[in-house]
């Protein structure tokens, strides 16, 4: 897993992240993540934990292995956080995007 916050850091009037500073919110965001993912017993609860401590908290982007994947991906996302698929396309880059829009 890799961070990549530096538009995020431009727009909010921040100066780029040093590797230390990068190395540490990795290290907090996984620290955080497993500990819920200790308890889960199901496929559920992990993405569950996955959009409650990750998601939520971060700007983030997937790499999954077929769009169909990406799809219940977004589908379970948007059932957990009030939202709906507006959109999702494939682009000419082999790329999916999904457009959410919350209830």
């Amino acid at each position: 897993m890799e961070i990549s916050g530096l538009n995020i850091r431009k727009k909010a009037g921040l100066t780029p992240a040093t590797p230390e500073q990068q190395r540490e919110f990795l290290e907090k965001i996984m620290s955080n993540f497993q500990k819920q993912v200790s308890n889960s017993t199901t496929y559920d609860s992990i993405i569950e934990a996955h959009v409650k401590f990750i998601n939520l908290k971060y700007d983030v982007h997937y790499h999954t292995f077929s769009a169909t994947s990406f799809l219940d991906f977004s589908k379970y996302f948007a059932e957990e956080n009030g939202c709906f698929i507006e959109e999702i396309t494939k682009s000419g880059g082999g790329e999916v995007i999904a457009v959410l829009k919350k209830n």
